[in-house]
């Protein structure tokens, strides 16, 4: 599985001090994320414009900052609202988990994750199972021929141009295993109970797509089911693209065993600071002496607070592991999990353990909850 940087947005409290710092280009990332993250930096004070704020810790750590806006702006991020954050001290990662912190609407928490030379934002959710549990592989493609559609030529995982008018199912699947190589297998009894026979006819016309999308505008092609266990479905299995309808699917249980250990992390409190306004006032008066010379950033040791700062780090991992199964289950329904239906979902130290259908993966796989 391909690891990912996670960090969960926690509630903060803090006073903000209200001062601004001159626009700039964007940056262009000089640094790899890891290192531009751990970048301190002394008394930050950034304000502005969600965009501006981003734009401002990409300059303080040579980085690239890239939100998810059309998510951002749909759980009620306002782009035109103005935010504030200051510290005595702070690497460029609490800059950014501070400014998540800030810009998040009520209940849609706002999280990062590294990807390549890229720092990209979005909600907790979205960020918790992206890409969490990878199923399809790429299928190497051969050489092809015509099987009744014009093939120019075919690269790995690609077919280049399908053009099939109300051409015989059979046919086409023909065509699909010569221009692709793959082992592909039609379970035509389980097909035949929804009426879909080997001459049933198939119309499609493509370009450039791969042969994932290709068996999907194929197996959609197929009937009208009126629910998921009347539909057409392809799944990869052991090396075998197999195509049958979900109740055939539903038979055949397969256990898979994934590392979420990166999503179950608990972000550390870390130290933040008092900021002592009345050192910044100017005085006439005898006191000036007193209090004229204090520093405005007082080192105090804090930390965040808020209901998270009493709940103990086990109590944490316990909501983080319950709303990651949570969610798993939501996404394809009840009746496929016991005690309605065969799966079952569990979580063994950093180890997430799930047993289902070929008809449940593959509904995962379709709701984006794994891929």
């Amino acid at each position: 599985m391909k690891a990912i940087v996670f960090s969960v947005c926690v509630c903060l409290s803090l006073v903000y001090l209200s001062a601004d710092q001159p626009k700039g280009k964007e940056p262009a990332a000089t640094k790899p994320p890891s290192e531009a993250l751990k970048k301190k930096v002394d008394r930050p004070s950034i304000a502005g414009k969600p965009k501006e704020v981003f734009q401002k810790i990409e300059k303080l750590g040579e980085l690239k900052i890239e939100p998810d806006w059309g998510v951002l702006r749909a759980t009620g991020v306002k782009e035109d609202g103005q935010f504030t954050i200051s510290a005595s001290e702070a690497t460029v990662e609490q800059l950014l988990e501070l400014a998540l912190v800030k810009m998040a609407a009520k209940e849609h928490p706002l999280a990062w994750y590294q990807d390549g030379g890229v720092i990209r934002v979005s909600t907790q959710l979205r960020v918790l199972y992206r890409e969490r549990l990878p199923l399809v592989t790429v299928i190497p493609a051969a050489e092809g021929g015509k099987a009744q559609a014009t093939v120019s030529r075919v690269t790995t995982g690609d077919v280049r141009d399908m053009n099939f008018d109300n051409l015989a199912l059979e046919d086409v699947i023909g065509f699909l295993r010569d221009v692709t190589g793959a082992n592909i297998y039609v379970n035509w009894k389980a097909l035949e109970m929804i009426k879909v026979d080997r001459k049933t006819p198939v119309t499609v016309r493509a370009k450039e797509v791969s042969f994932a999308k290709a068996l999907d505008m194929v197996v959609d092609q197929l009937g009208e089911p009126k629910d998921k266990y009347d539909r057409v479905y392809w799944v990869l299995d052991e090396g075998v693209v197999t195509i049958s309808t979900g109740t055939a699917l539903n038979v055949t249980m397969k256990t898979r065993v994934f590392d979420v250990a990166d999503v179950l992390v608990i972000v550390p409190n870390f130290k933040a600071p008092r900021i002592d306004i009345r050192g910044s006032e100017s005085s006439t008066t005898t006191d000036q002496t007193n209090t004229g010379n204090r520093p405005i950033f007082v080192k105090e040791e804090t930390t965040r607070t808020g209901e998270l700062e009493e709940e103990s780090v086990l109590v944490q991992r316990k909501a983080l592991q319950e709303g990651l199964t949570g969610a798993i289950k939501d996404s394809i329904g009840d009746d496929m999990w016991q005690p309605n239906g065969k799966g079952g979902i569990r979580l063994f130290r950093n180890n997430l353990i799930i047993s289902q259908t070929l008809l449940g993966f593959k509904l995962l796989e379709t709701s984006g909850t794994v891929k």
